[in-house]
C-alpha cells in the first residue's frame, strides 16, 4: 500500500464523511479525493514528472493536505517548506532541494517575493488565494483539471517528501521520506494516539515538519476527521475543541502551558467534555499528566506520551491503557515515576550504547540507536551525513537516555547543543554568526537554559569589544534583522570575558548554563 492509497480508499469507503476541516470549509472524503486527483493532473500538465520537487508555503489549511497526497499519487517529491523563516534562510532551505514548482499562500508571498532573486531553478509559481500575483492560481487549476485517478508509476521504495530539520552538522538538513517509511510509522503513531473512523483530531503543530505530517497520515488512514489550524491562542484552541466535538487533541509543553492558564483563569469554561484522548510528548513530566485529567474536566480522559523525531517516526512511547494504569489510585510508586519516561519501544529496534558503541547496562547512560523501516532513508545530497548518522543501518539519534529493567526508556540530554525551544530547534552556532557580527561584539556563546513554558530558551553571553557600549534590547533588534523570531535570544547576559574550557579552545557553554541556571522569564 502506498500513501495515494490511503485517500481512495477513504473516497471508496466513506465519500460523504467530512475528511478535512479548516477555516474555509469542510470537505468530504469524496471532494478531498477528487481535489488531491485535480491538483495531481495539474502538477505534471504543468511539465513536472516522477521526481521533480515541489515545495509549498502554506499554514494548516486544507490545501497541505491535498498537496501532500497530490505528490504521493503522481511521484512528485514533496517539501514544506518553514514559512516563519526569513527570505534568506527560506532561499537557502529552497535551493537546496532545488524545486521545479513553489506553491506560495497569498500571505507569503512578499517573503518569497523577497528571496526569489537567490532561488534557483523554479520555473512554476502557484499562488493560494486571490491577490497572490504569481502566474498561476491554485483553484483555477484545480478547476480545469479532471477527477480522474492519475497514471504514475509508483514503489514503495519511492520518495514521498523531503522534511527539513536544524540539526547538530549544519543548518539544512533534509531527511528522505519513502513511502515504506511513511507506511511504517502509521501502525507506530497509531499505537499512540488510537484514531477510529469515528475521531476528530485537532493537531495544531506545523504541517511543513515532520511531527504534524505523522499525525495527519495516521488521522486519515484511520479515516478519522482531521481539523487544520495554524496556532493562534489557547482561547482558539478551546474554542474549536467545543465547537466541532474534537475527541483527538496533540499538544506540546508550550501550548499546554498557555491552555493551562487559560482554562484556569478564564470566567466562562469552555465545554471539552467531547475530548477523550489528550496526546503528549516526550518532555512532559509526570505533574502535567497527573494534573491533565482535571485540568480538562474529564476524570476518564486517555493520555498517551510518544517520542518522535524528523528521522524517526514515532519509535518508543507509552500507550493510552499504559498510562491510565500508572494514574489509577492504586498505581505503585514506579509506576508514577514511569510517566516521566520516553516510553517503550514501537515496532522497531532500539539500543543504548556508550561511546565505544557497546550497550550499556540498564541504569546507565547511552545514546539512544534504532533501526527500523520506519527511519528516514538519508538525507537529501548529504552522503557524507548518512554515513556518519546512518552507521550499519543504526540511527544515531545523538539523545542520551537510560534504559530500565522493564525496557522503559528515560530522556537524559542532547549528546550535542541544539536548542529545543516552544517546538523548534534553534542551532546555537547560526545565532552565534549574527551576534558576532554586531560592531561592539568581542565573543559571543549562545545555549539553552531549561524554562518552564518554553522547555529551553535560547540564551546568549556576550563580552564587547574595549570601548564599546551596546543594550540587551539592540542585541536582540539586531538579531531580529536576520533571524526567525523563535531564534532570538530571550536573554543577553554581559560578561567582561567569556569562560573557556580546560583546553582554552572552546567557550564553556555549560559552566555558562550553570552561572545563569534555571530561567525565570
Amino acid at each position: 500500500m502506498l500513501i495515494g492509497d490511503i485517500i481512495t480508499s477513504n473516497a471508496q469507503c466513506y465519500p460523504e464523511k467530512v475528511g478535512f476541516i479548516d477555516a474555509n470549509g469542510r470537505y468530504t472524503w469524496d471532494e478531498t479525493n477528487s481535489r488531491v486527483n485535480r491538483l495531481s493532473h495539474a502538477l505534471l500538465s504543468l511539465g513536472l514528472t516522477k521526481g521533480d520537487r515541489v515545495a509549498i508555503l502554506c499554514e494548516n489549511r486544507h490545501e497541505f493536505g491535498e498537496f501532500m497526497f497530490a505528490t504521493a499519487k503522481t511521484g512528485l517529491i514533496g517539501v514544506g517548506i518553514n514559512y516563519r523563516l526569513v527570505p534568506d534562510q527560506m532561499a537557502r532551505q529552497i535551493n537546496d532541494c532545488q524545486p521545479r514548482a513553489l506553491i506560495v499562500q497569498k500571505d507569503f508571498a512578499l517573503k518569497v517575493n523577497a528571496a526569489l532573486h537567490e532561488i534557483e531553478g523554479v520555473g512554476v509559481l502557484i499562488g493560494i488565494d486571490e491577490g497572490h500575483g504569481y502566474p498561476y492560481d491554485y483553484e483555477s487549476l484545480l478547476a480545469e483539471s479532471p477527477t480522474s485517478e492519475p497514471r504514475v508509476e509508483l514503489t514503495e521504495d519511492d520518495i514521498h517528501m523531503i522534511c527539513y530539520t536544524s540539526g547538530t552538522t549544519g543548518w539544512v538538513k533534509g531527511a528522505i521520506r519513502t513511502h515504506k517509511n511513511r507506511m511504517a510509522v502509521i501502525p507506530q503513531d497509531w499505537l499512540v494516539c488510537r484514531c477510529y473512523p469515528t475521531d476528530i483530531l485537532l493537531n495544531p503543530g506545523p504541517v511543513f515538519a515532520a511531527g504534524g505530517q505523522y499525525r495527519f497520515f495516521t488521522t486519515c488512514f484511520a479515516g478519522s476527521t482531521h481539523i487544520f489550524q495554524t496556532w493562534q491562542s489557547a482561547e482558539q484552541w478551546a474554542h474549536i475543541i467545543e465547537k466541532e466535538k474534537v475527541t483527538v487533541a496533540t499538544m506540546v509543553p508550550v501550548r499546554y502551558a498557555m491552555i493551562r492558564e487559560y482554562l484556569t483563569t478564564v470566567s466562562h469554561k469552555p465545554d471539552l467534555s467531547s475530548l477523550r484522548l489528550v496526546g503528549t510528548v516526550v518532555h512532559f513530566t509526570a505533574e502535567q499528566i497527573i494534573e491533565m485529567p482535571s485540568v480538562f474536566g474529564n476524570p476518564d480522559l486517555l493520555i498517551s506520551k510518544g517520542y518522535s523525531g524528523t528521522e524517526l517516526g514515532m519509535p518508543a512511547g507509552i500507550l493510552p491503557e499504559e498510562v491510565a494504569a500508572m494514574l489509577r489510585p492504586g498505581a505503585s510508586e514506579k509506576q508514577k515515576e514511569r510517566l516521566s519516561a520516553m516510553g517503550k519501544a514501537i515496532l522497531c529496534r532500539i539500543r543504548v550504547v556508550n561511546e565505544e558503541g557497546k550497550d550499556v547496562a540498564p541504569g546507565e547512560v547511552g545514546e539512544l540507536l534504532l533501526k527500523g523501516d520506519n527511519l528516514a532513508k538519508g538525507y537529501w545530497q548529504r552522503p557524507e551525513l548518512d554515513a556518519e548518522v546512518f552507521k550499519e543501518g543504526w540511527y544515531h539519534t545523538r539523545d542520551l537516555v537510560t534504559r530500565d529493567e522493564e525496557d522503559y526508556l528515560y530522556f537524559v540530554g542532547r549528546k550535542d547543543l541544539m536548542i529545543k525551544t516552544g517546538g523548534f530547534n534553534v542551532f546555537p552556532e547560526e545565532v552565534e554568526s549574527v551576534i558576532s557580527r554586531h560592531p561592539s561584539v568581542a565573543e559571543v556563546a549562545v545555549f539553552g537554559v531549561e524554562d518552564d513554558k518554553w522547555q529551553l530558551v535560547v540564551t546568549a553571553a556576550v563580552s564587547l569589544k574595549t570601548g564599546h557600549s551596546v543594550t540587551e534590547d539592540e542585541i536582540k533588534e539586531y538579531c531580529r534583522q536576520y533571524l526567525s523570531g523563535f531564534q532570538v535570544p530571550k536573554k543577553v547576559y554581559f560578561l567582561e570575558k567569556l569562560p573557556a574550557t580546560e583546553t582554552q579552545i572552546k567557550v564553556a557553554r555549560m559552566e555558562l548554563r550553570r552561572m545563569f541556571g534555571k530561567s525565570k522569564d
